[in-house]
């Protein structure tokens, strides 16, 4: 592993939100925990679009796993999202079933013994199905952030602070939440600059308006 990828690493488990609904409840969409399970490559490219990233199509396609894992990255580092013990716990237990059928795949072809032959195929199927659950359940997760980001919910991405404009700071005024300066937060009276707010050595730009 990486410096730079452990470092990002430790940077997530150091995010101070979690995910809005948690890896076990797919109940929070049912209907569309069902199509990620039934159609998880259109579930998929539908959250790579929307995270956004280049080429969703090749990267669902070929990659539909690392798409899937990929795009789970990018939301988590966008919008400040831990995952939670029991959501780590599920997931290393879906890889794990993957790499236990694997292993028994490979002791089965290498011993030609029927009995780790069947042992493989369960296993495999067992894994087959962990995979499409879980799966189907991190696309939940990822399609209630990315709606309640696109609809302006809590959780979303802050807005940018506007830092206060050139006339604004030659004006020598207070600054006040919402871009209002003078006086108790208040614009003067007449829209113009007052001759009194301008300090010395800084001559008045024609035609300069708040912003």
């Amino acid at each position: 592993m990486t410096a730079g990828r452990y470092e990002k690493m430790e940077a997530r488990a150091g995010y101070a939100r979690q995910w809005k609904e948690p890896l076990h409840n797919p109940c929070a969409k049912p209907g569309f925990c069902c199509y990620a399970m039934l159609c998880g490559y259109c579930a998929s490219y539908q959250a790579v679009s929307a995270a956004p990233s280049s080429a969703p199509c090749l990267q669902v396609f070929l990659c539909f796993a690392q798409s899937v894992a990929s795009t789970r990255f990018m939301i988590q580092d966008e919008l400040s999202i831990q995952n939670t013990q029991c959501d780590n716990c599920i997931i290393g237990t879906m890889i794990c079933a993957q790499y236990l059928a694997c292993i028994c795949s490979l002791a089965a072809c290498l011993t030609g013994s029927d009995e780790i032959n069947d042992i493989a195929q369960v296993l495999d199927c067992i894994a087959d199905v962990l995979w499409c659950s879980v799966c189907a359940c991190i696309q939940v997760q990822h399609k209630v952030e990315l709606d309640a980001r696109d609809s302006g919910g809590r959780g979303g991405a802050p807005a940018p602070t506007q830092a206060p404009g050139l006339q604004q700071i030659q004006m020598g005024g207070a600054y006040a939440p919402g871009g209002a300066y003078g006086p108790g937060g208040a614009y003067p009276p007449g829209g113009g600059y007052p001759a009194q707010g301008v300090p010395m050595g800084y001559p008045q730009q024609p035609g300069a308006m708040y912003r």
